[in-house]
């Protein structure tokens, strides 16, 4: 008889576990218990592994609204929505903010779909998570920053977040935005974000990701794209010692559209994991993705893109393409697009580069007279502008650039 597997981290998560009476809860810490903390052993998981956070005594995050330091400039005229270690602020976030509200005041039901199948940490989030931003958009708001403080304390500490936006007409921009404030112990910032479309809403979510350097960074977000709706993501990636950004899109009505744009770096040795599966369940359904990095010293990247073509979506278009810039012999990068077609009548392509930077264009540079550091520089910046300048809204465009030019910067 074959050992069951082994657990990790259910007893470190269940001591901080409170139902308080909540089934929906008591049924997604369960479901967590049945596998515990993701390994490489789930196929969704090979690349990135999270046992290591069942050797850390994560603790709640405490309601820290004292910062030491200011918050990061704001973006443009978008509305503010602050959360501190997980917590809704209304001293420091924009008051009325239109279609906002603290999911502590008003919460929204606990889903748990297909995509909870393989991933234990979004049934986490569902169980754990004390507050979050639900999110009713009709087109007549303006971009909403939500924008995530991580205040580290003396000992490890945790924030479990849940998000609901949905768009019931027009278009709308949100903008999430992950931060650290001073230094201190180690940190677990896991999240989900339920992203509901009606036909013929348009979504503009954008995500810049630049948490401490001893920070986890676990996120999910779920997408419906109905008929003639269309979901752009795009996510910028510099912070965290791991970090893992995963997006999960049902296109379920024709003409439903998406497109996600990446662009990341890492150094030392950070681990950036990006992973997506896109689900054409019907007919005339479109889909594109470019994913960029940037891995320097013994830093590693992950990108897994499964694009699935349901039998009956014919005339699906969908494309996926993941390029790595390797800038050290130590860096790796673990890609794995893949394609899963039950359909005839499609156009679906994917691809994968990696490399370092061409020396043509170093010499180029460096006979103009850029010494050699500046010019290597100067190329990398171009490579990841190339996908941060599709971001829509300028103020969150130059905000990304300027992460970027810091990470490398270091």
């Amino acid at each position: 008889m074959a050992a069951p597997a082994r657990k990790f981290g259910v007893e470190a998560f269940q001591e901080a576990f409170d139902a308080s009476g909540n089934a929906a809860r008591q049924a997604a810490f369960d479901r967590f218990a049945e596998t515990g903390l993701p390994h490489h052993k789930i196929e969704a998981w090979k690349y990135t592994s999270l046992v290591h956070l069942a050797r850390t005594a994560f603790q709640p995050a405490p309601a820290n609204f004292e910062l030491n330091g200011a918050l990061p400039d704001r973006l443009g005229d978008a509305a503010r929505v602050v959360f501190i270690n997980g917590r809704y602020s209304d001293m420091l976030s924009d008051a009325p903010v239109g279609g906002f509200a603290s999911l502590l005041h008003s919460p929204a039901p606990i889903t748990l779909g297909d995509e909870a199948q393989d991933d234990p940490m979004l049934t986490l989030a569902a169980a754990m998570a004390v507050d979050g931003a639900v999110l009713t958009l009709d087109g007549s708001q303006g971009p909403i920053e939500l924008l995530y403080i991580t205040a580290p304390g003396a000992s490890p500490q945790m924030a479990h977040t849940r998000n609901r936006i949905e768009v019931t007409s027009g278009e709308a921009m949100v903008i999430e935005r992950h931060m650290a404030m001073a230094d201190g112990e180690a940190t677990l910032n896991n999240g989900s974000t339920e992203i509901v479309l009606a036909e013929g809403a348009k979504l503009t979510h954008i995500k810049l990701q630049a948490e401490a350097e001893n920070a986890n960074h676990v996120w999910h977000h779920t997408v419906s794209i109905p008929a003639g709706a269309q979901y752009t993501n795009s996510v910028v990636s510099v912070g965290s010692a791991l970090a893992r950004n995963r997006l999960s899109i049902k296109l379920i009505g024709e003409g439903a559209d998406c497109v996600l744009d990446g662009a990341y770096s890492a150094r030392g040795k950070q681990h950036l994991d990006h992973t997506s599966k896109i689900v054409h369940a019907v007919a005339d359904t479109t889909s594109r993705q470019v994913y960029k990095g940037v891995l320097d010293d013994h830093g590693r990247g992950v990108f897994q893109g499964h694009i699935v073509v349901a039998q009956d979506a014919q005339r699906t278009d969908g494309h996926q393409l993941n390029r790595a810039l390797m800038l050290s012999d130590h860096a790796e990068i673990d890609s794995k697009p893949m394609l899963e077609i039950y359909a005839d009548d499609v156009k679906c392509s994917h691809g994968a580069t990696a490399g370092d930077l061409d020396d043509n264009q170093l010499f180029y540079l460096q006979s103009r007279g850029i010494p050699a550091d500046e010019a290597r520089r100067l190329l990398v910046e171009a490579f990841l502008a190339e996908t941060i300048d599709n971001i829509a809204f300028e103020p969150t465009r130059e905000a990304a650039l300027n992460l970027v030019q810091e990470h490398l910067a270091r």
